[in-house]
């Protein structure tokens, strides 16, 4: 006799972020091996061998995952309650990602944000007018429109898709970090003058960079064979630069930057001066750095 599917459950109509990642999470787990069954039938909730964002209950012995109690299901220690998404990744997110440093990556990237969200906490302050344009925003696109005649099921499947992608891309990304952290912390510690890091290899090292007082420019290669001279941000919430690229260099391409920098190379300088500037070499994006560090 075959064995029966593990059995997922979540609750029906309108979908939120926090039970799509919930369920992503859980899909990795089994490896897509299992039945989904969206809905508020407390009978039904009853057979759920995992159940999450419904049912009044958070187990873990019993794999489920509520956070609408009346005291909901505790908060992270910080004032931001759990979501049914923070519930989940605190039982597997470490047997998901393989590590506990890869979990704690995405828990710190995306768990925090996504249960503050899904319960009211504010986590950033508006710009004026300025709408943010959040992936809890965003899912709701999915949601049935007026005069559609989609379901909500429909519409929670394709979110699905799209949410399970991506959370397996931020874990690839999240394990990328954690591999080749190594060459980021050697590049910072071989460097003669700390306020240029020069990678010889692409690997995910902004963070790291950013982590040391000193770095002003990091310099690494391109996939067009082009290298890349990056300022280094005052911190991860802005884009201001520690350091800007010259004035007169801003939006210069072709013979417009090679006169400004006399770097016969020089092929580009983003036009708000804090960004980026490329070069045809190597040699040439030290040397652009450099001028810049010495501007």
């Amino acid at each position: 006799m075959k064995n029966k599917k593990p059995i997922i459950i979540t609750h029906s109509g309108p979908f939120h972020i926090d039970e799509i990642l919930a369920v992503a999470t859980i899909d990795m787990l089994l490896s897509g091996e299992y039945e989904l069954i969206r809905t508020r039938d407390s009978e039904i909730i009853k057979t759920g061998d995992y159940v999450v964002d419904v049912g009044g209950e958070y187990n873990t012995d019993r794999n489920s995952f509520d956070h609408h109690q009346k005291d909901g299901a505790g908060d992270r220690g910080d004032g931001i309650p759990y979501s049914s998404y923070g519930l989940v990744w605190k039982k597997f997110g470490v047997d998901v990602c393989g590590s506990q440093e890869v979990a704690d990556i995405i828990d710190k990237k995306i768990g925090v944000y996504i249960d503050a969200e899904d319960n009211g906490v504010d986590v950033y302050k508006m710009n004026g007018d300025i709408n943010v344009y959040s992936l809890p925003k965003a899912i709701k696109i999915f949601h049935p429109l007026f005069g559609e005649s989609r379901t909500f099921d429909e519409g929670f499947t394709e979110a699905f898709g799209f949410v399970k992608r991506l959370l397996e891309r931020e874990i690839l990304k999240a394990k990328k970090y954690v591999d080749t952290k190594d060459v980021a912390i050697e590049a910072y510690d071989n460097a003669k003058d700390k306020r240029i890091i020069v990678l010889n290899e692409y690997v995910p090292a902004m963070d790291i960079i950013k982590s040391y007082p000193e770095p002003l420019f990091i310099v690494v290669p391109r996939d067009d064979n082009t290298w890349m001279v990056r300022a280094i941000e005052k911190s991860k919430n802005t884009f201001e630069a520690r350091k800007l690229f010259p004035k007169n260099w801003a939006g210069g391409k072709g013979d417009e930057i090679v006169d400004a920098t006399g770097v016969s190379d020089a092929l580009f300088c983003h036009h708000s001066g804090n960004f980026l500037c490329i070069a045809g070499s190597k040699e040439g994006a030290i040397m652009l750095a450099q001028l810049a560090v010495d501007a």
